[in-house]
């Protein structure tokens, strides 16, 4: 294969007659072929060279700087690239601008291997300067080319120099970079850092194809077998041979699922070949005549194929191990190149042993990691027989039932329905999603399987004296250190680095301190992955990223203003990558775009509002007193029982406390009161009616008819509200605001809440759109919360977004950002391409509105953008198939205007609405809501039911007062045993949660559990909608009735269907 050799060559080696001897062995007796770019002076020059006779190149462009060439062998040909970067930054930008050229011009496979003299990240240089501006324009470089870093084996830094003073300076300059392409072509090349004698510059090898050693597999579950009709029947077949035995069945498990993927399920990918193919023939034929017969088999093949890519995608996903999108977006060449990349970084091929000895050897390493791990996980002989209790507090005796509670199977469900169901299988080969799936076959097994029932009375932990650190302040002498460090083992350090991934700042906070953030942010969201993802697929990548990688340090402390700049940038960078065009097009401004979805923005967020958002929560436990150790330090040091709404920091305090009250500062305004019997809380100065205090809504001339001194149990008589007394000095809808406060039935106090969340306790989610309405506030014009739901693609949905932004790509914009030579309409050439004339207005637009029949509809050519829209997608009420159908044309047209005028396929008329009408066939609709009570006993005979209309403007409302109502009905009627039943997984959810006394709906959830006290057995479950028909008629027919409680001794008419097919158990499709 060929050589590349660009080096910085040493002086002797330069002089002429040294440099011949070098030159003639290798170029006339060894080598082929060859190309040289000669030094310049001192430094650089490259040469390529190889060896091999079936390999050939031929060179495509060269200069002192790179020289780039076309490998071919046998049948295979890709592209290769030599680099030296010049030592001098302004030249070494036209390396930058010919490499993008050359990306313009080439396609395929693309290796870069080389002395870039330039570096990515703060963690390729040590000893020296990092500069952001060199690294940002060597980043953007390999964004442009679609580049990814290899990585590398072996020494971090690949440039070392001393300096004066003995400072020792460090780079990772030379580096192999390729595209996606080739990274699929070698998936087995991995690139070392090799050792060096006489240059300052380490050799960089790139081996391509290293076999893997050759060892049986692990079995490992493939996701893709589920998506087959033929697969639970296996499971079944492969459970029923052992009685309970959990390691017996999944044992037998395997074989039937080795046997099912060799008889049954095949080869994915040959059988989308196979379809493929036979599709061509078809459509092939029906370009010349119409046959009904070959309408129906493409029909389906179509759907076989659709389910053939569903497993083509499931597969890649599976094996990809990206958690943060769910698959559905068919990107496989995404999840396949991220496969790729993963088990690349995951494969060990080689070991520091004894220290400092780099072993390759495969029988050597196998011999030294089984050593190390059955050193590790061996039983060591105890030393102690006891623990030391002091200070430990016991269990009291509640707690202590608690812990000896059984196990039951609904817990084992909850907590394996809540494992992510791609994560990595364990030692038997079977991922959660297997257990998750199939559980109504395999729960008993698992429930029953043996637990550990000991408990090691002493454990044997000890201190790392070798992974331990100390530090001390600037006034500790020299002596005791040493001191302290001879008698405990531990070393000194000036900084004490990260835990759990959160920096130990000691002294003032800098902005370098963040560096490990950005590179972070940087190599997750690397240029690659932009260029393979769509504008979706970016979005949510980003918001995985950003949850994911600062959320650690922003909860603990206040990150510097320059590095939140810093991470909005990147992540805005990331979302408007573009490869179409030279330069990122940033259709929409930051402050849209970090708005929750709701709001109308994308659900990122920006740093600054994050960052509080995330401290707000340590504030919150300070203000709430909760019982944690960190707490009470906190308190002790700082509060000394002053109210911690009222601190104001001191310059000596630590950073921690610093962030924590600036955060406090932020959030504190909209705590209020649950009101429970009303004692301790002022009706004129405490918040517990809406966002303010009533004393701001008395007006000036009536201030002297207040009473400063009441509370807010004045306005409770017999569990009702009272406020006559209050109707003279707040506006009517403050008082109607009062009387829709749920009052608790049983006496309880009130209850100081966070009242921007339902559930009472602040959390940095609302606290961060909180922080984001503080500063704009305006209200959006349109339902994003019923856009965001839509039964669509997510493509569609950021679709409408841009479009509702007036951020469409369209002809006329972009010839007002300079990217277009015009803003007419390319199709049509007759007018200027607007968002409306692109998507309705254009002649190739109204044929496909005229194949769907929507051009007949009233005022379809009459509206606005998102009027228009709003109306025919029908967003504003529960879509219908129309509404479908409407958004999936709208979607379809701005696909095919794309395909023909940036990839230049015109899309025909017919292949382009068979596209769309497969696109509507594969979304489905919405459910109705709907809710209702009934009692039935074991047999499912009717008991008795209710119905009634309740004043309440909270559907969650709603749902838990219609299961206290029938609670309380049930109790009256002398019911023992209950199984309560409910449409609503997030009512049930809310019953079943522990804790509920900071929850705005706490009064009602307390009340339902004090009556659930009353029955012998009660349990909770959750049941689809299909199967409470009946209580969804009840439902309708209370919401029609005026009365607000109406009790059914016997079933009314219109129920009897209803009721039959409960109690025959018929099944409805979902």
């Amino acid at each position: 294969m060929p050589l590349g050799l660009p080096r910085t060559l040493r002086t002797e080696d330069l002089a002429g007659r040294t440099r011949e001897r070098i030159r003639q062995p290798l170029v006339t007796q060894m080598l082929r072929n060859n190309q040289i770019a000669e030094a310049t002076g001192h430094s650089g020059g490259i040469w390529i060279l190889t060896s091999e006779r079936d390999v050939d190149f031929r060179v495509i462009s060269s200069n002192h700087q790179a020289i780039t060439v076309t490998v071919t062998k046998a049948n295979s040909s890709w592209y290769f690239t030599a680099i030296y970067g010049s030592l001098c930054p302004a030249t070494r930008e036209f390396l930058w601008t010919h490499l993008i050229e050359l990306k313009q011009s080439m396609t395929g496979p693309w290796l870069l291997l080389g002395d870039f003299n330039d570096i990515l990240l703060p963690s390729e240089v040590s000893g020296g300067a990092f500069l952001t501006r060199r690294a940002e324009k060597f980043s953007d470089t390999l964004h442009k080319c679609e580049l990814m870093d290899l990585g590398c084996k072996g020494n971090t830094f690949t440039w070392r120099r001393t300096m004066r003073n003995n400072v020792r300076i460090a780079k990772c300059l030379d580096r192999a970079l390729a595209n996606v392409e080739w990274r699929v072509t070698f998936p087995g090349a991995s690139v070392h850092n090799l050792f060096s004698n006489y240059s300052d510059h380490n050799p960089v090898g790139v081996f391509l194809n290293k076999p893997a050693p050759n060892r049986n597999k692990p079995f490992r579950m493939e996701a893709a077998w589920t998506l087959h009709p033929a697969f639970p029947d296996v499971v079944r077949k492969a459970w029923s041979r052992h009685d309970k035995n959990i390691a017996n069945s999944l044992a037998s498990m395997r074989k039937e699922a080795i046997k099912f993927n060799q008889e049954t399920f095949g080869n994915i990918f040959k059988r989308k070949r196979n379809i493929l193919a036979r599709l061509s023939g078809i459509q092939r034929t029906l370009d010349t005549h119409i046959n009904g017969r070959l309408l129906a088999i493409e029909r389906e093949l179509r759907k076989e194929l659709e389910e053939i890519l569903k497993q083509e995608e499931i597969l890649w996903f599976q094996k990809s191990r990206e958690n943060w999108v769910k698959h559905g977006s068919r990107n496989t060449k995404f999840f396949h190149a991220q496969t790729l990349v993963r088990r690349k970084r995951n494969r060990i091929e080689g070991l520091f042993i004894n220290s400092d000895e780099w072993c390759t050897d495969e029988e050597k390493l196998e011999s030294e990691v089984t050593g190390f791990f059955k050193n590790l996980f061996q039983k060591e002989i105890n030393t102690r027989t006891y623990l030391q209790m002091e200070g430990i507090r016991p269990l009291n005796s509640m707690e202590a039932q608690l812990m000896s509670t059984e196990v039951t199977r609904e817990e084992v469900w909850m907590a394996i329905k809540s494992m992510k169901a791609y994560k990595a299988p364990g030692p038997d080969g079977f991922q959660p999603l297997f257990f998750q799936k199939y559980w109504d076959t395999v729960g008993d097994s698992v429930v029953e399987m043996d637990t550990l029932a000991e408990f090691c009375l002493a454990s044997g932990l000890k201190i790392n004296v070798l992974k331990s650190k100390a530090s001390c302040s600037p006034k500790v002498s020299r002596s005791l250190r040493s001191d302290i460090c001879r008698i405990s083992g531990i070393n000194f350090t000036e900084k004490l680095g990260k835990y759990l991934g959160v920096p130990l700042f000691q002294g003032r906070v800098r902005c370098r301190d963040f560096n490990y953030i950005i590179q972070n942010l940087k190599t997750r969201l690397s240029s690659w992955k932009a260029n393979i993802l769509n504008k979706a697929g970016r979005v949510i990548l980003a918001k995985a990223v950003l949850s994911a990688i600062p959320v650690h340090t922003m909860q603990t402390v206040w990150v510097p203003e320059q590095v939140c700049e810093n991470i909005d940038k990147n992540i805005m960078s990331f979302i408007w990558s573009s490869k179409s065009s030279g330069r990122d097009l940033h259709l929409v401004n930051w402050d849209k775009i970090a708005k929750p979805r709701d709001m109308g923005g994308l659900g990122l967020r920006k740093a600054r509002q994050a960052n509080t958002a995330l401290l707000g929560k340590a504030s919150w436990s300070i203000i709430t007193g909760e019982d944690k150790l960190w707490v009470r330090i906190l308190e002790r040091k700082y509060l000394n029982g002053r109210n911690p709404l009222n601190i104001i920091s001191k310059p000596l305090d630590s950073m921690v406390w610093k962030g924590i009250l600036k955060a406090s500062n932020r959030i504190k305004i909209d705590f209020g009161f649950r009101i429970g019997n009303g004692d301790i809380t002022s009706i004129w100065h405490d918040r517990w009616v809406k966002d303010k205090p009533l004393y701001d809504w008395v007006n000036d001339d009536k201030m002297h008819l207040i009473n400063h001194t009441s509370r807010v149990s004045s306005l409770i008589q017999d569990g009702r509200w009272q406020t006559d007394e209050l109707t003279e000095l707040i506006p009517s809808k403050v008082i109607e605001s009062i009387h829709n406060i749920p009052l608790p039935q049983f006496p309880r106090e009130d209850k100081l809440i966070w009242k921007i969340d339902p559930s009472g306790k602040y959390n940095a989610k609302n606290g961060y759109k909180f922080l984001i309405a503080s500063v704009d506030c305006s209200p959006s014009a349109l339902p994003w919360n019923k856009i965001w739901k839509l039964n669509c693609s997510e493509n569609i949905k950021q679709f409408i977004w841009l479009l509702a932004n007036n951020a469409l790509p369209t002809n006329e914009l972009r010839s007002s950002r300079g990217l277009s030579a015009g803003s007419t309409c390319r199709r049509c050439n007759t007018a200027p391409e607007t968002s409306l004339h692109c998507l309705r207005d254009c002649d190739e637009s109204l044929a496909v509105w005229a194949r769907f029949g929507f051009n007949n509809l009233l005022n379809f050519l009459t509206s606005d953008t998102m009027d228009w829209i709003l109306k025919f997608a029908r967003v504003d009420i529960t879509m219908q198939t129309d509404g479908i159908r409407f958004l999936c044309v709208l979607y379809g047209i701005w696909k095919g205007r794309n395909a023909r005028i940036f990839k230049n396929k015109p899309v025909s008329l017919t292949s382009l609405c068979k596209s769309i009408e497969f696109d509507v066939e594969r979304w489905g609709n919405p459910r109705p809501a709907g809710i209702g009570g009934l009692f039935r006993d074991s047999n499912g005979s009717w008991i008795t039911g209710f119905s009634g209309a309740i004043e309440v403007n909270s559907n969650m409302v709603e749902e838990l007062m219609a299961i206290r109502c029938g609670l309380s009905i049930g109790r009256d009627r002398g019911i023992v045993n209950l199984l309560v039943e409910s449409d609503s997984l997030e009512a049930v959810n809310l019953i079943s949660m522990g804790d509920s006394s900071f929850h705005s709906l706490g009064n009602i959830l307390e009340d339902i559990r004090q009556l659930s006290s009353s029955f012998g057995k009660i349990s909770f479950r959750h049941i689809f909608r299909e199967a409470n028909q009946s209580a969804d008629f009840l439902a309708k027919l209370g919401l029609q009735g005026s009365v607000k409680l109406t009790l059914w001794e016997d079933p009314p008419s219109g129920l009897a269907l209803a009721l039959l097919a409960d109690s025959l158990s018929t099944c409805f499709p979902r």
